[in-house]
């Protein structure tokens, strides 16, 4: 082997050699911020949550005040916390030295879902039908109460397991409701010649899923200017004109 072979193997080597002294240097820097005092967690803020107690979100988190500002992945994180039924999304945020801001997105009840199982429950949903908890009453959000629906299988943090095109019809039904600030008290699917409704001290013959939103907002102004009265509406044909009967 000449002398040039043996020069360049001898730097190659020296050049391996230093790859793994900045290595090793790059390792000891990394553990040394890691276990320093300067990046200890001091502060976790949790902003946004008005349903979900704090204390299941930072359980959710597996973040601890005292615990490293880079022992932990973000996005697990993030994931972690927005698997809470009532968390729409969520976002982490480091604040060095010493602080973490959780940012909470929720889930806003839109309606309750009763359920014989073979006692009556009650499944909050979302605006897109998403299961937020089962409870024992619907009182407490002041929001719909659908009846009539099949459902089967549920469970908090999964979507109504109802059929597609049912599941469809309710999302656009909660939808057009708040556009509308319409909120009926009782909603029910059980007859399948039409949805029937109670809003206040009305009944409403609702019909069927054609020209949803001409028909509740023909609602809205109906009970907006008799909110004193008590009666009867029939809006299943909106292009008729719908039929107010007013009840002494």
């Amino acid at each position: 082997m000449d002398n040039y072979a043996k020069m360049w193997i001898m730097r190659k080597k020296q050049r391996a050699f230093g790859f793994v002294i900045i290595l090793a240097i790059f390792a000891f820097v990394v553990v040394a911020i890691l276990l320093s005092p300067l990046f200890r967690i001091e502060n976790i803020e949790v902003i946004g949550n008005t349903t979900i107690p704090q204390s299941n979100i930072l359980e959710a988190s597996r973040i601890d005040i005292g615990d490293s500002m880079f022992g932990f992945n973000i996005g697990r994180v993030a994931r972690d916390i927005a698997a809470l039924s009532y968390v729409h999304s969520v976002e982490v945020l480091r604040h060095l030295p010493r602080g973490i801001t959780i940012n909470i997105y929720e889930r806003l009840p839109a309606a309750s879902v009763r359920i014989s199982t073979p006692e009556s429950v009650y499944l909050i949903v979302d605006n897109v039908g998403m299961v937020l908890e089962v409870a024992q009453s619907p009182a407490t959000f002041g929001i719909p109460k659908l009846v009539g629906l099949d459902v089967e299988g549920f469970a908090a943090g999964q979507y109504l397991p109802i059929e597609n095109a049912a599941i469809s019809d309710i999302v656009l039904l909660l939808h057009i409701f708040e556009a509308y600030d319409f909120s009926p008290s009782l909603v029910d699917f059980s007859n399948p010649q039409g949805i029937f409704m109670t809003y206040g001290l009305f009944e409403i013959d609702f019909g069927g899923m054609l020209d949803v939103e001409r028909k509740v907002r023909y609602l809205s102004a109906i009970v907006q200017n008799n909110i004193h009265n008590r009666g009867f509406i029939d809006i299943r044909n909106p292009d008729s004109h719908p039929r107010l009967r007013i009840l002494q």
